[in-house]
């Protein structure tokens, strides 16, 4: 065997590998992120307008809206931002409207209860910056919405969890309108569920929580019980959905703070708003 041929095979067999482990983990979740969809599945939401989602690999994902084809490589999340641990990014847009900018979220929800994942799928002030979604039975959602004024798209991608289940018939969902399908070749292969266990529904010191909300309050260190307390006797309040916004202004910990309760005087949601 000559020399040349010594250093081909080789190089050979060390890229055949990589390709392998590529392919291997094309669905896998990257390191620790927990993304919503795998390698070659397709989204088609069909409402008032055509949106269609590929993911190309486990980072890139292309979206075509209105004719125009827009391909975006992802950047993972480094921490949990909104019971997101999955994928975000923003680029220029090519498309209609005068929309030329992009901001895009995607990854696993994770709740405590059916009840929980609904509220949090059909209630405003979610944490997707007011897109209102459409899901599956099985809790795929996506969702998008153009502002104008700042000639910005927001597109959402989700799979929602119970436990660490995909649920099997989530109330108000609509198959017929986001439709999932493969491509030719795929392996089939779903994303890797997040370890992330959410926290059970309590009641702590005369306040009811949601376990999104004592999710929330972990997540943003800075908050604290007693600031959602006093948001709730002191702050702005304003009728939503059935229930209040308190907004609290330099709270017991120092920062400003939005809480979200539906009508059954249950804290939904707590936001950390600086």
């Amino acid at each position: 065997m000559n020399a040349q041929l010594r250093i081909y095979l080789p190089a050979l067999f060390s890229v055949t590998i990589i390709m392998l482990l590529l392919s291997v983990c094309a669905s896998c979740s990257v390191g620790d992120v927990e993304l919503a969809i795998s390698q070659g599945m397709v989204l088609n939401l069909n409402e008032n307008r055509s949106l269609t989602i590929e993911s190309i690999d486990p980072l890139t994902r292309s979206y075509i809206l209105d004719g125009y084809t827009n391909v975006v490589k992802l950047t993972p999340d480094t921490v949990r931002y909104y019971g997101r641990m999955g994928l975000s990014g923003s680029s220029a847009w090519k498309g209609s409207r005068g929309i030329d900018r992009a901001v895009f979220s995607e990854g696993q929800q994770h709740f405590y209860s059916a009840d929980e994942a609904i509220s949090w799928l059909t209630l405003g002030w979610n944490g997707t910056n007011g897109i209102g979604l459409v899901y599956t039975s099985d809790g795929l959602a996506v969702g998008y919405k153009e502002t104008g004024s700042r000639r910005q798209i927001n597109i959402d991608v989700w799979q929602v969890y119970i436990n660490g289940r995909k649920p099997e018939d989530l109330p108000g969902a609509s198959d017929e309108k986001l439709q999932v399908y493969y491509k030719e070749g795929s392996n089939l292969r779903e994303p890797t569920v997040g370890e992330y266990r959410p926290s059970k529904p309590a009641m702590l010191n005369g306040v009811k929580y949601s376990g999104r909300a004592l999710d929330m309050l972990k997540e943003f260190k800075r908050i604290s019980r007693e600031d959602v307390e006093r948001a709730l006797l002191y702050g702005e309040k304003s009728p939503f959905e059935g229930g209040y916004i308190y907004d609290l202004r330099n709270g017991a910990s120092g920062h400003s703070i939005r809480v979200v309760v539906d009508p059954a005087d249950r804290v939904l949601r707590v936001y950390d708003r600086g």
